[in-house]
C-alpha cells in the first residue's frame, strides 16, 4: 500500500513560516505519530522547510519556477506518510509541470492532499511587498519589484501569482479537487485564530505544539526606505538596524480607493474559485469590507517620517566618516614608518588598505 503524501504550498505571507518552524521543531513528534517531515535542502542540510527544491528559472524573462527533478525520490525515501511545507509551491500553476512532477510522485505515493492558505489580494500583497523591503535581492521583489509605495504596481507577473482559481484549478487537475484544501487566512476563520492550530487540524494531527509569531511587518520609514535602497541596489545594513530600533511610524498602508482598485483584478476570478471549490457560502470569497484602510493612504512622506529617515542616513554617514579619518591616519603612520625599521607597522598599514574596501 503506497503512502500518503501531504503538500502545504503556501502561499507566502500566511504564516507559513511559523507553521514550518512548529513543524521542524516537533518533527521528532510527528514521526512518532506516522507522519515524516521533509526539512532537508538539496546540499542534505536540514532546513524548516524544503528549501531549494524549486527555484526560479532565470532564464525566463517571466517570474517562472521549475521543480528539481530528483524532489520525488527524496520526498520518497522518508518513512511513512509525508508531509513537506514551502511557498514556491505557490509560484506553479501550469498543469504541465505539475503532470510531470506528479507522475514522478506516483512511483512512491497512492494518496495526495494539498493545503492552501489564501487571503485577499489587497492584503497578501501590502505584506508581500513590504516583505521586499527587507533585504536587497529578495525573491518578493522578483514579483512585485522595488516600489516604495503600499501596494505594488499591478503587472502580469502579479496576476500570474495572485489569481488563486487558474493557480488552485490547475493543481486540482492534476491532484484531483478532493484532494485540494484551501483555507481562507483570517483570524475570524481560523481554528482558535491561529494558523498552527487550523494547520494542524487540517492533518489531523492531535499534538499541542507551542505556536510563535515570525515574520513581523516593519515599519512605514524601514519599509519605504528598504525599497528605495533595493531599487538603487544599494547595502546600508546599518540604516536599517537604526529604523528597527527607533522607528515607530507604524505599518505603510495605501488608501481605500487603492485598495479596493487593487482587489478588482482577482474579484471574479476569486468567485469562480468559490463556485468550484465551495470554500465559503459568501459568493465572492473574500470580504467586501475595507474600513480597515483610511480615505487617504499612509505611504507617502511627511515631515516626521522624512526626518526619521533622513537622521538614521546621517547617523550612519556620520559613522562612516569617523572611519575613514580613523583609516586616513592610521595609513598616514604606517607609511611614515619604514619596513624594514618597523614590520608591526607595515603589517598593519597592509591591513587597513585591505580593510577600506570593506568601509
Amino acid at each position: 500500500m503506497k503512502k500518503k503524501l501531504t503538500l502545504h504550498i503556501g502561499h507566502h505571507k500566511t504564516g507559513t513560516s511559523s507553521i514550518q518552524q512548529v513543524l521542524f521543531d516537533n518533527k521528532e513528534a510527528l514521526a512518532a505519530d506516522g507522519i515524516s517531515y521533509f526539512c532537508q535542502r538539496p546540499n542534505g542540510k536540514s532546513f524548516p522547510r524544503a528549501k531549494g527544491w524549486l527555484y526560479r528559472n532565470r532564464k525566463s524573462k517571466q517570474f517562472e519556477f521549475k521543480i528539481n527533478p530528483t524532489f520525488a525520490k527524496e520526498l520518497g525515501k522518508l518513512n511513512g506518510d509525508v508531509l513537506v511545507s514551502t511557498e514556491s509551491f505557490s509560484n506553479i500553476y501550469e498543469e504541465a509541470k505539475l503532470l510531470k512532477f506528479k507522475k514522478s510522485l506516483d512511483s512512491y505515493f497512492g494518496e495526495y492532499e494539498v493545503i492552501c492558505y489564501i487571503r485577499r489580494q489587497d492584503l497578501h500583497a501590502i505584506s508581500h511587498h513590504q516583505q521586499g523591503s527587507k533585504k536587497l535581492g529578495s525573491p518578493a521583489t522578483h514579483i512585485y519589484a522595488s516600489r516604495p509605495r503600499a501596494l505594488p504596481q499591478y503587472n502580469d507577473s502579479l496576476q500570474n501569482y495572485l489569481d488563486y482559481n487558474k493557480k488552485l484549478s490547475a493543481w486540482a487537475n492534476v491532484f484531483g479537487q478532493d484532494a485540494i484544501s484551501i483555507r481562507i487566512f483570517d483570524k475570524t476563520t481560523l481554528i482558535n485564530g491561529d494558523v498552527v492550530t487550523d494547520f494542524l487540524s487540517c492533518i489531523n494531527n492531535k499534538l499541542n505544539f507551542d505556536t510563535l509569531q515570525k515574520n513581523i511587518s516593519n515599519s512605514f520609514v524601514e519599509t519605504k526606505l528598504g525599497h528605495m535602497l533595493n531599487d538603487k541596489k544599494i547595502k546600508l545594513p546599518k540604516v536599517r538596524q537604526i529604523l528597527k530600533a527607533n522607528d515607530t511610524s507604524g505599518k505603510m498602508m495605501p488608501s481605500r480607493k487603492e485598495a479596493i482598485e487593487f482587489y478588482s483584478h482577482f474579484k471574479e476570478s476569486n468567485k469562480k474559485l468559490n463556485e468550484r471549490f465551495k470554500v465559503t457560502s459568501e459568493e465572492f470569497l473574500f470580504s467586501d469590507d475595507f474600513s480597515s484602510y483610511d480615505e487617504i493612504g499612509r505611504d507617502t512622506w511627511d515631515e516626521q517620517t522624512a526626518n526619521i529617515a533622513i537622521s538614521a542616513l546621517l547617523d550612519v554617514l556620520k559613522n562612516k566618516s569617523k572611519r575613514i579619518l580613523r583609516l586616513e591616519k592610521a595609513l598616514e603612520l604606517a607609511s611614515n614608518k619604514p619596513k624594514d625599521k618597523d614590520p608591526a607597522y607595515a603589517e598593519n598599514l597592509i591591513s587597513m588598505r585591505s580593510n577600506k574596501e570593506k568601509l
